[in-house]
């Protein structure tokens, strides 16, 4: 993907894209252009606007370009002709692949459709697995990867983080985007209210977190604990990235690396947490830059109880403080550009020691402070310090040495916090000697001079860089530095940018024809110059190259202006040959200005010989034999011409290039078997020829080619009397082919024998049984079979038959024992019998199979309406009977009359017992059973007492007095129920019997106020107990007293 698509995608969420070529047509006219247009849709029928279409150039005919979809999802651009990869991108959709298209008139793409992405909600525990670009992964409630688990993110996933939502990852993790697809993290959370944590081995290892666009809502935070993670081309959009360490690791050093980086609006915490092992940090190629958006611009890089920091080669605008370092024993800050910031670094004084800083070449431009300095040991050196306020503040001075800066002398270069914060030894900064360079510099060789470097931010390739290799910034920095060219050091980030030499004239050889074995001597002109003298070398040094068409080889010269080659392997023969010569200062080499040709004359291809097939040897009939050779060794393509002579086909040539084995088929007439040939091949390179020698070999018989046959197929079925007919394909074949047709199965074997492709014939089939058909093919040498098949003769099922007895009919009571007869189902295979009876109301059906004779004899009795059949099988088929109905008829119990008591009785109902009888009930064929049923006509209530087996019944239950009462009976002998007639009878109760008084007696004389015994002779009752009641009237006054019931005979 080109670095235009890029960067566009590094600070957007990075979406899947529809990738196709439009492929480049050869010999396409120059820069023509023309249309491409189709039409996108999305597959929730959502108004299909503004799906981005980028046409990204891959070829340098095309030009790239960026098409948008209206609201009906049509697009339409005009390109240059050329090779483009097209980009279909709409954030929520997946990507599709559509046809390849070669684009060299107008063209219209066939509309596709985007497919939703799936959104996965994520909370709690997060489990191993993979998170796919397919879907977007919001977290919507606190989540934790486990220890010991792992999970990989997909380069072009979407997560985010809900508001006030924490992730804390204790397993590891993969989160490894790539240039084209990275990995977006959206965080809607500021400061500790939600955020994302690494602890422990939370990351692979390296633990690197590679192309992943981290974007917050101001100062969201990713937070590093315990174990070290090291970040790489990754994005910061308005995130804080905070590190403080556990004293859970285990090493006794540990490094972390934050590297090519961009923060926007962002910023890092690098602490050390409760670790006691030294902790290294390398913040190298990052890019910060704040746009004042954020209502605080605050520190870019700020640290906190450090060992090492190594901040080097970053960009840091805007911010109030690009460094804050504080505790950090040991810094190194190189290479770095600090600009528009509060200040660029602000250094301050550790608890227990004095920091040691390096800082060294970086460039310090438009900052309200430089470097600003509190009791820190620092070695200031090779910065360039332009359009500050003021370049160096100090507040208590340690250590500090000032040697060979550059700054700008219309700039105030110390602020001065106290009389005491200017360093002695920096106090003399008069401008008291000159650098080597002829600039005037103080007695540390700092420079106070404008620096000649870009000031013009819009030209990227010049900005804070010395324009000239004159600028007093080159090559006055530190002698003991070298930069990267090998060059003295420069001051400040930025060096100068090398002019490269120019290219020398060519002298020979220039249209020269030679040999590709002659030593050829390459000279050219010594007009070669280097346009600012500014290089490693002395002088200028040459190369040579040579274009034989395949590749480019280059030739060192040094500072000689010729060269002679002798390389036979580097020509082409028969070839126009390009040669040219580049020129270094040690930096750069020029662009060549000029080319030259020569020509290399043709040799013939050298000597080969056959390989295949060896002389006088056998070859095995087939349709094609490998013919092969070894190469023809030419610089040129060579082409061979393969002849043979013999047998059917006659002088044949077959012409290969570039190769050297070839399978010769003739499929018409085919190798004669038997038949001797020769052959030889032809070598040439265009111009000149090379011949093998003449080889000769015999060919082997050839067996009968595979056939097939035709019919039957394989598992066809036939009848116990059908003929066979068979059909099969010929069998190709010089010599004649003679077919035989072999049959094996039960009561057959046989074998038929034909010149002919068909053949009919009447088996002698057995029923039921499996048969095998085999064709085979011979030429009287060998045999070709073809495919056998397996046939199956059908079974025949059983032949009808009839039930004999008993047939249909209807018995009046008991039928008896019956024997059940039916005829024989005639079947040359043994035949058994399965016998049903379905007795009406009788569930399941009565069955008894495996029966071999045709009677089975029974007995039964049941009232209804029975079926019977019987089915007959021969293991595979059945045949079942027709079906006799037979009818039961059960006979009534005799009618009954009832005896005592009679109709219209009288019953003392304190009777013990009372018998009721009847007369009896006759049935023939069952026994009888009775009912008997009492009705109280009072209440209604009724006894019943079943399962009467004789014609009496002792009742010995309790009447009720005068109450009239019904009884009757049922007759039932199983099946059907006789009812008797009824009888009433009235339950009447008796009274006492007469009795006599005893004392006192009929007109005795009692004394009076004494007691009175009266006594009365006892009376029985025959419905039960007896109670008294004794009454004594005063016949003066006529007042009675009245006893209460009494059970004895006095009172």
């Amino acid at each position: 993907m080109n670095s235009q698509r890029i960067a566009k995608t590094s600070f957007a969420r990075l979406a899947l894209t529809w990738v196709f070529f439009l492929a480049l047509i050869l010999h396409l006219p120059g820069f023509a252009q023309s249309t491409v247009s189709g039409t996108v849709s999305l597959a929730d029928s959502a108004v299909p606007a503004g799906i981005s279409v980028y046409f990204n150039a891959t070829s340098p005919s095309a030009a790239s370009d960026t098409a948008v979809t209206d609201s009906a999802g049509f697009y339409s651009i005009s390109l240059q002709n050329g090779q483009y990869e097209i980009l279909f991108e709409k954030d929520g959709y997946l990507s599709e692949t559509v046809e390849v298209l070669l684009l060299s008139q107008n063209t219209t793409i066939d509309s596709t459709t985007l497919q939703v992405k799936t959104v996965e909600l994520i909370s709690g525990t997060i489990p191993s697995g993979t998170w796919t670009a397919d879907k977007e992964y919001l977290i919507n409630g606190d989540a934790e990867l486990s220890f010991g688990d792992t999970l990989v993110v997909e380069p072009g996933t979407q997560i985010t983080l809900a508001s006030a939502v924490d992730w804390n990852v204790f397993g590891m993790i993969y989160l490894q985007g790539t240039e084209e697809e990275y990995i977006q993290i959206d965080i809607a959370s500021t400061g500790f209210a939600g955020q994302i944590t690494f602890a422990y081995t939370s990351t692979i290892d390296p633990a690197d977190v590679v192309y992943t666009h981290f974007t917050g809502i101001g100062e969201s935070h990713v937070f590093i604990n315990q174990d070290p993670v090291d970040f790489r081309n990754c994005i910061f959009d308005k995130i804080e990235l905070i590190y403080e360490f556990g004293n859970q690791i285990e090493e006794t050093e540990s490094i972390v690396e934050i590297t090519s980086n961009q923060f926007i609006n962002s910023r890092m915490n690098l602490g050390t947490g409760d670790k006691d092992e030294e902790i290294k940090y390398t913040i190298d190629g990052n890019t910060f830059f704040h746009d004042g958006s954020q209502s605080n611009s605050f520190t870019a890089i700020s640290t906190l109880r450090l060992d090492t920091l190594i901040v080097s080669g970053n960009t840091i605008q805007g911010y109030n403080l690009a460094i804050y370092s504080n505790n950090v024993e040991t810094l190194e800050i190189n290479k770095n550009q600090f600009i528009k910031n509060q200040e660029g670094m602000h250094l301050d004084f550790g608890d227990f020691f004095t920091p040691e800083a390096s800082i060294i070449q970086n460039t310090f431009y438009q900052n309200t402070a430089g470097i600003h300095l509190n009791a820190v040991n620092a070695d200031v050196n090779s910065n360039l310090f332009l359009e500050n306020n003021y370049d160096l503040k100090i507040n208590t001075y340690g250590t500090i040495t000032v040697n060979y800066n550059l700054f700008e002398d219309t700039t105030q270069i110390f602020l001065e916090e106290n009389e005491f914060s200017i360093p002695p030894s920096l106090s003399n900064t008069g401008l008291i000697l000159t650098t080597q360079n002829g600039w005037p510099a103080d007695i540390y060789f700092n420079i106070f001079i404008d620096p000649e470097v870009g000031a013009d931010s819009t030209n990227e390739s010049q900005f804070l860089r010395p324009l000239s290799s004159n600028s007093p910034a080159v090559n006055s920095g530190d002698p003991d530095l070298l930069d990267a060219d090998g060059t003295a050091a420069d001051i400040g980030a930025l060096n100068y940018l090398n002019q490269a030499p120019s290219s020398p004239d060519l002298l020979s050889p220039v249209g020269d024809t030679l040999s590709r074995l002659d030593s050829v001597l390459f000279t050219w002109g010594s007009d070669a110059a280097d346009p600012d003298s500014f290089g490693t070398l002395n002088a200028l040094i040459y190369t040579l190259h040579i274009d034989n068409g395949e590749e480019t080889t280059d030739w060192e010269a040094g500072m000689d202006t010729s060269f002679w080659l002798v390389d036979a392997n580097i020509y082409q023969q028969n070839l126009t040959h390009l040669w040219w010569v580049t020129a270094s200062d040690g930096i750069d080499d020029s662009t060549p200005a000029d080319t030259a040709t020569f020509f290399v004359d043709n040799v013939a291809p050298e000597a080969f010989s056959l390989t295949a097939p060896s002389g006088n040897s056998n070859v095995e009939v087939t349709d094609s034999v490998e013919f092969s050779w070894s190469e023809a060794v030419d610089t040129d393509e060579v082409t061979y011409v393969l002849s043979i002579s013999g047998g059917t086909q006659q002088d044949t040539a077959v012409t290969v290039e570039d190769v050297t084995a070839i399978e010769v088929s003739w499929l018409t007439s085919g190798w004669a078997q038997n038949a001797t040939y020769t052959y030889s091949v032809l070598a040439t390179d265009g111009q000149d020829s090379t011949y093998s020698d003449t080889l000769s070999f015999t060919m082997d018989n050839l067996a009968p080619q595979t056939f097939a046959l035709l019919t039957p197929s394989n598992g066809d079925t036939y009848e116990e009397n059908d003929s066979l007919s068979i059909t099969w394909e010929a069998a190709e074949d010089t010599d004649t082919v003679t077919y035989q047709i072999t049959l094996t199965g039960t009561g057959v074997d046989t074998t038929y024998s034909t010149t002919e492709t068909s053949l009919t014939v009447l088996p002698t089939w057995v029923q039921n049984q499996e048969y095998t058909l085999q064709v085979s093919a011979t030429d009287g040498q060998i045999t070709t079979l073809a495919a056998g098949v397996t046939l199956t003769v059908n079974n025949i099922a059983p032949e009808g038959f009839a039930l004999v007895t008993p047939l249909s009919q209807t018995f009046n009571g008991d039928p008896g024992f019956q024997d059940f007869i039916w005829e024989t189902a005639a079947d040359a295979d043994e035949v058994t019998y399965t016998w049903y009876l379905d007795l009406e109301g009788n569930d399941p059906v009565i069955t008894l199979p495996g029966i071999r004779d045709t009677a089975i004899g029974g007995q039964f009795y049941t009232p209804g309406t029975h079926k019977w059949w019987v089915v007959a099988t021969d293991g595979l088929e059945q045949v079942s009977s027709d079906t006799a109905v037979l009818v039961v008829i059960n006979q009534l119990p005799s009618e009954f009359n009832l005896l005592t008591p009679a109709n219209g009785s009288e019953l003392s109902p304190a009777a013990d017992q009372i018998s009721f009888t009847w007369t009896a009930a006759t049935d023939p064929d069952d026994a009888v059973s009775y009912t008997f049923y009492l009705l109280n006509e009072e209440d209604g209530s009724e006894q019943s007492f079943a399962g009467l087996n004789s014609t009496t019944l002792v009742f010995d239950g309790e009447l009720e007095n005068n109450t009239s009462y019904t009884w009757w009976l049922v007759a039932t002998d199983g099946f059907d129920e006789v009812s008797s007639d009824t009888a009433t009878f009235l339950a009447v109760n008796q009274p006492p019997n007469a009795f006599a008084l005893i004392s006192p007696a009929n007109g005795e004389e009692v004394t009076a106020n004494s007691a009175i015994t009266f006594a009365w002779g006892a009376s029985t009752d025959p419905d039960g107990s007896v109670t008294y009641s004794v009454h004594v009237r005063n016949q003066a006054d006529n007042t009675q007293r009245s006893s209460e019931s009494l059970t004895d005979t006095t009172w």
